[in-house]
C-alpha cells in the first residue's frame, strides 16, 4: 500500500520535480568570473595546452600494462599512399587519446526539497529511491529523488545519483564504490611510485569532472608531480595540458618554464607564459604582452614581472644562451675545417 501511495504522489509531482540540466559552460560560468571551465574550453587555452602537451606518437601509442592480453604484432607492406593514409589515420587517433579531461569548477551540493508529506510519516524504516531509466536521459540530468521514512521528497544527493546511474547503466571500469586506491594513505604511496598518469586515468573513470574527490585527486597529482618536478612522465599523455592550465591557474609555473627553458623549447615557454597571461590577467606580466617581442625578452619580463623564483628563471635563461654560444662556436669550428 505505501509503495502505490508513493508511487501516486511521484506521479502527481513529476513536474516539479524535473531534474533541470547544468551546462558547465553557461550558466554557472556566468556566476562566478573565476570558473576555470570558463579558462579552459576557450579556443586560445586549448591551442596553447595542446602545443605544450608535445604529441609523442611513441608515448602515445606505447604498451601500458593494464593486465591486458597483449596482441601478436601484424606488419604489412604499403605503398606510399597506403603509408600516407595509415599515417593520417594514427594521427587522427592520437588527436583522441590526447583529449584532455575537462578543468572545471567543483559542483554545488543538492539539497533541494520538493515536498514534506507528514501523513505517512512513520510507516516505514527505510527510504525509497525513485529513478527515471527513460530512454534518451543522460545520467547528469537524469530524474532521481528520494523518500525519507520522515514523508521528506527531496532530490538525490550525488552520492545516491552516482550510486543509482551505476546501477541502472553501468560503465566499464566505474564502481559503486571507489576504490581505496583513492583514499589518502593509498594515493600518498601511488604518488611516491610516480604513478601519475595510472592515478590520473583511473580517476577520469570513476569520477566526473567536477566531483570533489576527482579534484582532491587531480590536484594531489599536479602539485605532487611539480613538487618534484616530474614533468616528463606527463608530457605527451591527455593530463599534460590540464597540468600546465592548473600550474598557471595557482600561478605556480616556474618549475614547468625551467624545465622547458633547460630542453632548450622556448616557443613552449613562450606558449607556457602566454597562459598565464591568460588566466592572470591582473599580473604585471599580463599588461606587457602586446609590448615584448622575443622569445627571450618576454621571458626575462616574466622573471622580472611575475615569477615566484626570478633568480632561477633568470638563471635558466643565462644557461641556455651560453648553449647556444657554444653550439655556435662549434658550427664555425666545423665550417672552418671544412673550408680548409
Amino acid at each position: 500500500m505505501l509503495c502505490r501511495t508513493c508511487a501516486f504522489i511521484f506521479k502527481r509531482q513529476l513536474p516539479s520535480v524535473v531534474y533541470l540540466r547544468k551546462n558547465l559552460s553557461g550558466k554557472e560560468l556566468q556566476q562566478d568570473e573565476r570558473d576555470p571551465g570558463k579558462y579552459f574550453f576557450d579556443d586560445k587555452v586549448q591551442a596553447l595546452m595542446k602545443k605544450l602537451t608535445r604529441m609523442d606518437l611513441e608515448k602515445v601509442f606505447r604498451i601500458r600494462k593494464e593486465g591486458q592480453k597483449l596482441e601478436t604484432p601484424e606488419y604489412k607492406f604499403m605503398t606510399t599512399e597506403d603509408l600516407e593514409n595509415e599515417m593520417e589515420k594514427m594521427m587522427e587517433k592520437a588527436d583522441r587519446l590526447l583529449q584532455m579531461p575537462p578543468f572545471v569548477k567543483e559542483r554545488e551540493e543538492i539539497n533541494t526539497i520538493l515536498a514534506n508529506d507528514k501523513h505517512i510519516q512513520g510507516f516505514e524504516t527505510s527510504k525509497f529511491v525513485f529513478t527515471d531509466i527513460s530512454y534518451g536521459s543522460s545520467d547528469r540530468d537524469r530524474v532521481i529523488v528520494v523518500r525519507e521514512p520522515n514523508g521528506i521528497l527531496r532530490k538525490a544527493n550525488w552520492e545516491e545519483r552516482n550510486r543509482m546511474n551505476q546501477i541502472y547503466f553501468e560503465r566499464i571500469g566505474r564502481k559503486i564504490k571507489p576504490p581505496p586506491m583513492f583514499e589518502d594513505k593509498y594515493l600518498r604511496d601511488l604518488l611516491e611510485r610516480k604513478e601519475y598518469v595510472f592515478t590520473l586515468d583511473r580517476a577520469c573513470i570513476q569520477f566526473e569532472p567536477d566531483d570533489r574527490d576527482f579534484i582532491r585527486v587531480r590536484n594531489a597529482v599536479y602539485d605532487h608531480a611539480n613538487e618534484n618536478k616530474e614533468f616528463e612522465s606527463l608530457r605527451s599523455t591527455r593530463h599534460f595540458g590540464p597540468l600546465a592550465f592548473y600550474l598557471a591557474w595557482k600561478n605556480q609555473i616556474d618549475f614547468l618554464l625551467i624545465d622547458l627553458i633547460d630542453g632548450d623549447r622556448l616557443d613552449e615557454a613562450v606558449s607556457l607564459i602566454e597562459l598565464y597571461q591568460v588566466l592572470q590577467p591582473s599580473s604585471k606580466i599580463a599588461g606587457k604582452k602586446d609590448q615584448i617581442k622575443g622569445d627571450i625578452e618576454i621571458i626575462k619580463a616574466y622573471a622580472e614581472l611575475s615569477s615566484l623564483r626570478r633568480q632561477d628563471v633568470e638563471m635558466a635563461i643565462k644557461n641556455y644562451s651560453q648553449r647556444q654560444f657554444h653550439n655556435i662556436g662549434e658550427d664555425d669550428q666545423a665550417m672552418a675545417q671544412l673550408n680548409s
